[in-house]
């Protein structure tokens, strides 16, 4: 998708620019002096993405994955078609299967305990294995359940079962009696409309049911339930009960209740998880521990929330994973089932690391999911223009509280936006194959200026706007080919155009121009088209490159957003031979578009938020982090702009302001951690590295901390941290530059702590 701020003559005679007048001198002159100081020091909003969780070990097998249970040393994944599998994680980096026991049918829910695993069988009911030899599962008992058997709970909480619950769906909730393990019976049940979820505690079977909402039942008389509290809680599907506090997952939402008086269940604090075209994120499976909330949202991934005060669910942290379906924890190891294109896995994610950075402001569309959608933004001169179902004016002098000033209804939604010569910006409708131009003059009150619908094209896609020139990604008539047409611009008023040349199958998905070449992202190639003569564009090359969302060319490269894939990176600096150095980075879910600050890029993923890659090397480029820009702020993600030292991001709800990308080498509290030793001192993550490595150390009070890197020969190569530390864990990361800001070379380098007293030494390799 975009367009790039840069220089351009103007359309209309010089004497138009005093328009600028209607905007107040003051902010004028801020958005100039930013623009002349250079971007850290015109915005200093800077964050450091990378040291974020990671996943650190995968086990892939033929089948999909569904939900799974971790007990002591054991992980029990149910599956689509394979029953149960038996994960064995005493070396948690290197996940090892040693068994599986079969159940004739999808497994919904598994439970572990004291050597006996619980399994809930969509139609089948439940079965009672003995895995008390995890490479050999027994077979004791099953029962037949009405409904779908979707979720189980044990009583009691510890210790040998006595009953099980099941969740059956539109049967609501059956007990069974597992006293006996070799003969399962039901003694008891609960009509209810649609049970998904349970969980047990002193006597109280916590329900979510999609239906009728969260359900209290009294299950002290097995043979008699009785239905105590209810709070209406609509798509209610998975609940997780630690004391007084009851966490429900949602279709599209994270819920904290108080459970203080079980016949009163009240609701806390919200969180939203997000939602595109109104089909939701289920949050299937939710694990608490710590103070933290490990939320699997099946289409997104893995969310982690800070639920130390209830009435406020804050979102840190998380990783894409595609189908995330279960989710446990063993220590601090995240333990992950999820399963994409036939093919399940299980995950093993190392939880400790810094926090998503926040977002810098952000401009509240009041939208919903799909209605105020930003499909893209533009920035320039102090303002951002955003378009979907309108095209929006917003006053971003000020970062933290950016303003919407005016906006232009748009019938059939805008697709792309780019600025023109003050004061006109230009804009595609895809669906109606129109191209427009307002006239933002007045940021108050945009007005449309002129349209046109060229006969030449089905739909309009990708724009970029130099001179007098809009080149614009279409797809073409007679034959829907991708192409590109040239309009001119030189009286705004009447678009008109100039050629079109079509280029290949599939669509065109983005233009961009540098210099005289025009660069069109299609279905599955790059083209690089000779404009140095608007009126006679001329095709020099094409590179397959699979497909393609966005790009930016910067230096004679071309960063491509490629949707599944990632971010590929082709070296374009001969348009005769493009070539194409890298095949996409891994982590990178539903690309949608990229800019690129330096050696980092940013590129913006549907339904998640921002990732920060580093390209330093373009053969290899390496993911660091992602914004994690909370769901209720911006929901789904699919633009991203440079500019000014900051990033912008359109979504559901908004525009929101992202902070740049510094590396930082100080410390920086972690998320929430219940586990670890006063003075522990981590190994790298990663070891060896390439561009940075990450680790950690817990200080147990107040005191003297030093950390500091040597080579071999014993000699500093640089201070990481030398000040007065207080009490919790602390995350130091070097980016491989020694104190002079020079990368070091490749190599063996000794980390030295000392802290309270106490010296560790850690020893980490740089390869290049």
């Amino acid at each position: 998708m975009k367009r790039r701020k840069r220089s351009r003559p103007p359309l209309v005679p010089a004497a138009a620019s005093t328009l600028v007048g209607r905007r107040s001198t003051l902010a004028l002159a801020a958005a100039v002096a930013g623009t002349a100081a250079g971007p850290s020091a015109a915005v200093p909003y800077e964050a450091d993405y990378s040291g974020q969780i990671e996943v650190v070990a995968r086990y892939d097998f033929p089948s999909h994955a569904r939900h799974l249970d971790v007990e002591g040393r054991l992980a029990f994944v149910g599956t689509y078609d394979d029953g149960v599998l038996v994960f064995d994680l005493s070396v948690p980096e290197h996940p090892a299967l040693v068994g599986s026991a079969p159940v004739p049918d999808v497994v919904n829910g598994v439970v572990g305990r004291e050597d006996i695993l619980y399994v809930a069988a969509h139609t089948s009911g439940v079965f009672v294995f003995d895995v008390s030899r995890p490479d050999d599962p027994v077979l004791l008992g099953s029962v037949d359940t009405p409904g779908y058997a979707r979720r189980i709970a044990l009583n009691p909480s510890t210790g040998p079962a006595r009953f099980v619950y099941v969740a059956g769906d539109w049967r609501g909730i059956q007990v069974i009696d597992v006293g006996t393990p070799s003969v399962p019976r039901i003694v008891g049940e609960l009509e209810t409309e649609s049970a998904y979820g349970v969980a047990y505690q002193a006597g109280l079977l916590y329900v979510a049911d999609s239906a009728e909402g969260v359900l209290v039942v009294d299950v002290t008389d097995p043979a008699n339930l009785q239905v105590v509290g209810v709070s209406d809680e609509p798509g209610a599907i998975e609940v997780r009960v630690v004391d007084t506090s009851l966490y429900v997952g949602g279709t599209d939402f994270f819920q904290v209740y108080d459970v203080s008086d079980p016949t009163d269940p009240r609701p806390q604090g919200r969180s939203v998880i997000g939602g595109y075209y109104g089909n939701g994120y289920a949050v299937g499976a939710v694990h608490v521990e710590g103070g933290v909330a490990h939320l699997a949202a099946q289409n997104q991934g893995l969310y982690l929330a800070d639920v130390s005060n209830d009435e406020n669910p804050v979102i840190f942290s998380g990783i894409r994973a595609r189908y995330t379906m279960g989710v446990d924890r063993m220590g601090h190891w995240i333990v992950l089932s999820h399963f994409w294109g036939g093919v399940g896995s299980i995950q093993i994610v190392d939880a400790r690391g810094r926090p998503s950075p926040a977002p810098v402001g952000f401009a509240d569309h009041g939208g919903s999911y799909h209605g105020q959608q930003v499909m893209d933004v533009a920035v320039s001169e102090g303002y951002a223009y955003t378009v979907g179902p309108t095209l929006r004016v917003h006053d971003v002098t000020d970062a933290t509280q950016p303003e919407i000033l005016g906006e232009l209804a748009i019938p059939y939604g805008g697709w792309e936006v780019a600025p023109a010569a003050f004061p006109y910006v230009v804009y595609v409708e895809t669906t109606a194959g129109r191209l427009s131009v307002a006239d933002v003059s007045d940021p108050t009150s945009p007005q449309l200026l002129g349209s046109i619908e060229p006969y030449e094209v089905y739909d309009l896609y990708g724009l970029d706007v130099v001179g007098r020139y809009a080149y614009v990604g279409a797809r073409l008539r007679p034959s829907p080919v991708a192409g590109l047409v040239v309009m001119d611009l030189l009286d705004p008023a009447i678009p008109t155009v100039v050629t079109a040349l079509p280029l290949m199958d599939g669509h065109a998905h983005h233009v961009e121009v540098s210099g005289n070449i025009a660069y069109v992202v299609t279905s599955g190639h790059l083209a690089l088209v000779d404009v140095s003569t608007p009126t006679q564009p001329v095709l020099l090359s094409e590179l397959e490159v699979g497909g393609g969302e966005d790009l930016r060319v910067v230096d004679g490269l071309a960063y491509l957003a490629i949707d599944y894939e990632g971010l590929k990176i082709a070296d374009v600096s001969d348009p005769l031979a493009p070539v194409l150095l890298s095949s996409g980075v891994e982590g990178v879910y539903r690309a949608a578009d990229v800019d690129v600050d330096g050696d980092f890029a940013y590129v913006s993923s549907l339904w998640w938020g921002v990732n920060v890659i580093d390209v330093s090397d373009p053969v290899a480029p390496v993911l660091l982090g992602a914004t994690m820009v909370p769901p209720d702020q911006i929901g789904v993600s699919g633009t991203i702009e440079f500019a000014n030292g900051l990033a912008y991001s359109g979504g559901n709800f908004g525009l929101a302001v992202l902070p740049r990308h510094e590396p930082s080498t100080g410390p920086a509290l972690a998320a929430p951690e219940p586990h670890g030793n006063p003075g522990a001192f981590t190994e790298a993550h990663p070891n060896p590295f390439r561009s940075a490595t990450t680790f950690a150390f817990r200080a147990s009070g107040r005191g003297d901390a030093r950390v500091a890197v040597y080579d071999v020969a014993g000699r500093l190569v640089r201070v990481l941290l030398n000040e007065t530390v207080g009490s919790g864990r602390y995350v130091i990361r070097w980016d491989g530059r020694d104190g002079s800001g020079r990368a070091s070379a490749s190599g063996v380098y000794f980390v030295r702590l000392d802290v309270e007293d106490e010296r560790t030494v850690r020893k980490i390799q740089r390869v290049r």
